[in-house]
């Protein structure tokens, strides 16, 4: 699975970056969703969330469903240096993004687990943030 989610990454980033439009005349969370977003659908109990934790690093976020699933990683993968936070920690955390918000918190990586289960109201808010990849594993 890690080699599948790292053969992923590296396939977006040989995509070509522009798309004949100017940034700015697209509305940013579009355009995250659009072009900057990974969603590897795989079935449940696959190693995705081993392998999210795996291969995420300091300056990445990894999003999860609920406060629970957030402990359960934290305990069990005490050396992950991502930030772990809820769908709900969003808007509590990194507030609802304004441009002046987004140009100061960006990720390196934005790692969503299992979408699915996530707020979709709520899911919503990841485009919001500013990172360089997005990355939905789950259906």
């Amino acid at each position: 699975m890690i080699e599948l989610i790292n053969y992923a990454i590296r396939m977006h980033g040989e995509l070509p970056k522009k798309s004949g439009v100017p940034d700015f005349a697209i509305y940013a969370p579009n355009y995250n969703r659009d072009c900057k977003t990974i969603h590897l659908n795989i079935g449940r109990q696959s190693g995705k969330t081993y392998s999210m934790m795996q291969l995420a690093r300091r300056g990445d976020l990894i999003i999860v469903h609920n406060e629970d699933t957030r402990r359960r990683l934290i305990q069990t993968y005490p050396n992950c240096l991502a930030e772990i936070i809820t769908t709900g920690g969003i808007g509590r955390t990194y507030g609802y993004a304004t441009f002046a918000y987004r140009t100061q918190h960006s990720f390196d990586r934005v790692w969503v687990d299992e979408p699915s289960l996530h707020n979709v109201r709520e899911l919503h808010l990841v485009w919001e943030l500013t990172s360089k990849l997005f990355i939905l594993l789950g259906a």
